[in-house]
């Protein structure tokens, strides 16, 4: 029984708190590309000026329930306001600074940014939604984190460079972290897949179609895309039979009991590649990105060593000879201790023998770095360079600060600092001239526990609520996903609903599904100024095609994904309670060009339709037109006709 327990421990519970850490720089980065695309939009969507008013967004019925404290604003410079915070926090997050707090407040931030435009939402907003709250019960910031970083800093100083070769003392904490959570995450993305594989069961999948289909959505598609659905139908039946393959096998890769190192690391070799080619061929928003920051999760403890190992092989040992006297200069060494995974910096004051052709007057203006292999010795900033080239993933950085221009800037800024080290020590508090004559006990290195008696009431705390939020995503998954059997179908309580509803923690899993769309909508405005000119107010902020009436849909629009959700929304619902808005917006048009003679003077809102060309065609077929709303209205015209002198009394 113990035997058993470890292994679904070990497998499904548990995970190396180096793949957390590479995870939060991962999602972080994901989440700052997630906000500059809603940044882009603030005056669409995020305004009571825009296409998308937040109370419209509230009466809705599948929305209603949608959180975010970007209700609390309707004017442009508050919506940026609320960015810019989040652009903080996010930042926090990913630099790991006051980490524990900086998760609740990414799922704050994206829960509120992804609320707020609700109707538009697609797939890669729900998983950036369910990944930040899973995540939120792991500790993210152990290791690459500014707080790993000060927590070591604080709990073991160093006095002498000697004390610095104690690696091992300085070596990071890899113990395995423990939790729900895990599980919960692993199961969320082999739900993802699964279903998504499975409810791919329509006529268009199996004939091998459906890419050549999705691939034919103007709003979304790329350039890439559509010279993709150009080439051989087999190449694009092949695309989407193995996307089936993929998304089916995921879950078992993902679950695996058996091979599990191997299964997830052939999982983190092919689903990411099927999600780049999503990305290089649809506009479909954070999605891709989104699900690939999962895979990090995916890496072992072995994963880690192995690449270590690798890593460390192919790094070679360097001296670095430094001032010990100097605070700053001290600190900075601490640093590079701590971050030198691979042990290949050692650390010499310069008051020791120096390299052959570097004089002590040498040695104190500067950091003096040999090379041992081949004992190539480097100074300002070429030496800045050389001890980045040692570090794990440091090469790009040591690559850049080498190019010429870029070599002129650091040396300059190195000299500044260097002539500067000492009021810059003084004023961080620091050592400015010697250090103390004597090393302090062993005792005194030891690294201090800070964990308290509170830490247990948490840890159960956590892994109850894991527990609660485990049991309201069961229900949503049953209730939203055709595949699910009657069987084990049933409503949830209602208090289980909410928590599901209000953070938009949704999992139904339709991409593309049951059928590639044979279909394809957008929406024109065909206007008339004060002036006499033609103009498409949306498709001048939305699409590539600014000017000029549409005869067909073209081959390629260049929505984003809230122009293209809104256009498809809009389409297929006759924008319901969202016209006035629309309408509003348009006539709002000479505001926004700043131009009175742009007064719009009649339009008319139409929604055009096709059927995507067939396989082997290149035309699309059965183009209809109609008239979603007209201004001035019938009922308006007829007034302004019984209005007139002579008119109808």
């Amino acid at each position: 029984m113990t035997r058993f327990w470890s292994l679904i421990r070990d497998t499904y519970l548990s995970i190396d708190p180096r793949s957390l850490g590479l995870f939060r720089i991962v999602f972080g980065c994901v989440l700052l590309f997630d906000l500059h695309s809603h940044w882009q939009a603030i005056e669409y969507w995020y305004t009571d000026e825009g296409l998308l008013p937040g109370e419209l967004v509230l009466a809705n019925p599948l929305t209603r329930r949608a959180f975010s404290l970007f209700f609390l604003t309707t004017s442009h410079a508050g919506a940026v306001f609320g960015m810019a915070i989040c652009g903080l926090i996010y930042l926090a997050f990913t630099l790991g600074w006051w980490t524990r707090v900086a998760q609740w407040l990414a799922l704050l931030a994206v829960v509120s940014i992804n609320g707020r435009v609700a109707p538009l939402e697609n797939g890669g907003d729900t998983v950036l939604n369910l990944l930040a709250m899973w995540t939120a019960f792991l500790p993210l910031g152990r290791r690459f984190s500014l707080d790993a970083l000060l927590r070591s800093l604080r709990s073991r100083v160093e006095y002498t460079p000697a004390q610095l070769e104690d690696r091992e003392a300085l070596a990071p904490d890899v113990t395995r972290v423990v939790s729900i959570a895990v599980l919960a995450v692993l199961l969320q993305f082999a739900c993802i897949y699964l279903f998504s594989g499975i409810q791919k069961n329509g006529f268009t999948w199996q004939e091998g179609t459906a890419v050549h289909y999705a691939l034919h959505q103007d709003r979304i598609v790329t350039a890439l895309g559509v010279w993709l659905r150009g080439q051989a139908p087999l190449l694009l039946a092949l695309a989407g039979w193995g996307t089936l393959a993929i998304e089916v096998a995921g879950p078992a890769l993902i679950l695996s009991p058996i091979w599990t190192r191997q299964a997830r690391l052939f999982a983190i070799a092919t689903l990411p590649l099927m999600h780049l080619a999503f990305a290089a061929c649809l506009n479909i928003g954070s999605f891709s990105y989104a699900m690939m920051s999962f895979f990090t999760l995916l890496l072992a403890t072995e994963h880690w060593n192995r690449s270590s190992a690798f890593l460390a092989q192919r790094t070679q040992h360097r001296k670095v000879f430094f001032d010990s006297d100097c605070g700053i200069c001290f600190l900075t060494i601490r640093v590079l201790a701590r971050i030198d995974a691979f042990s290949r910096l050692r650390f010499v004051s310069n008051h020791e023998d120096l390299p052959d052709g570097i004089t002590r007057e040498i040695a104190d203006r500067t950091v003096v770095v040999m090379n041992d292999a081949t004992g190539r010795v480097s100074t300002r900033s070429a030496a800045v360079a050389d001890v980045f080239r040692a570090l794990p993933f440091g090469f790009p950085i040591a690559w850049i600060m080498r190019l010429p221009i870029v070599r002129i800037g650091f040396d300059l800024g190195y000299d500044l600092v260097s002539n500067n080290r000492t009021a810059i020590s003084t004023w961080f508090g620091l050592a400015a001239c010697g250090v103390p004559a004597h090393a302090p006990d062993r005792a005194q290195l030891q690294p201090v526990s800070r964990r308290g008696s509170i830490g247990r009431p948490l840890r159960v705390a956590r892994e109850l609520s894991v527990a609660v939020m485990l049991a309201a995503s069961y229900g949503q998954l049953v209730q939203h996903n055709q595949a699910v059997p009657p069987a084990m179908r049933y409503r949830q309580p209602e208090w289980l609903q909410v928590l599901v509803d209000v953070p938009r923690f949704h999992q139904g899993w339709r991409m593309f599904t049951p059928e590639g769309p044979p279909q394809e909508f957008m929406l024109v405005v065909e206007a008339v100024t004060a002036e006499g000119r033609e103009v498409d107010p949306l498709n001048e902020v939305a699409s590539r095609y600014p000017k000029g009436r549409f005869d067909r849909i073209p081959a390629r629009l260049g929505f984003d994904q809230f122009f293209s959700n809104y256009s498809l929304y809009a389409a297929l619902s006759d924008l319901r309670g969202y016209q006035s808005a629309l309408v509003e917006w348009i006539h709002a048009y000479p505001q926004r060009t700043q131009h009175p003679g742009d007064r719009i003077v009649r339009f008319e809102l139409i929604k055009m339709a096709d059927i995507s060309p067939a396989p082997g065609k290149s035309r699309a077929t059965n183009l209809t037109r109609s008239v979603l709303f007209r201004y001035p209205t019938p009922e308006a015209l007829d007034t302004a006709k019984t209005s007139e002198p002579g008119g109808a009394q």
